[in-house]
């Protein structure tokens, strides 16, 4: 039986909320991209570019935009933090974890794309490679996440 089918079968109550997530399956075994969403126009006031899928900043700004989030506000150094052995471990578990968790909490399937360390990696970098410390999730429950865990402790994330 083939995924689409076995996923059918086991949401066909929840077809709602999983609409995109079966979407993406489905062009994914088509051999094609998935449909982008209406371009944006760039977040840069005056500039008449309009950006990429799930970005703010059109393709000129991006890169200063980002350069200025890296100096400024994340606090660390993402190339040392997130070293080749993360990349590993991130890859094994969003491949098993596809869905985010918070979602599936909520009775939603939502595709992971991010995976977030529970416990923060600035907190106990014993923990970064602790699989139970892990936890898959969408963008936008991993920026409530942040945002609630930026309020309660005050970390430079």
């Amino acid at each position: 039986m083939s995924l689409i089918k076995i996923i059918f079968k086991t949401l066909k109550s929840h077809a709602a909320t999983c609409e995109s997530f079966l979407f993406e399956k489905v062009w994914s075994e088509l051999g094609a991209d998935m449909p982008s969403k209406a371009k944006r126009q760039c977040k840069v006031f005056g500039c008449k570019n309009y950006a990429k899928d799930n970005e703010a900043y059109c393709e000129e700004h991006l890169k200063n935009e980002n350069r200025k989030y890296n100096k400024y506000l994340r606090g660390y150094d993402a190339h040392e933090r997130y070293d080749s052995r993360w990349i590993k471990v991130r890859n094994i578990y969003i491949k098993q974890h596809p869905l985010c968790e918070e979602c599936l909490k909520e009775n939603k399937y939502t595709k992971a794309t991010l995976v977030h360390h529970k416990i923060p990696v600035a907190v106990d970098e014993n923990k970064k490679y602790d699989l139970e410390n892990l936890e898959s999730l969408c963008e936008h429950h991993h920026q409530l996440i942040h945002k609630n865990m930026l309020e309660e402790y005050k970390y430079n994330f």
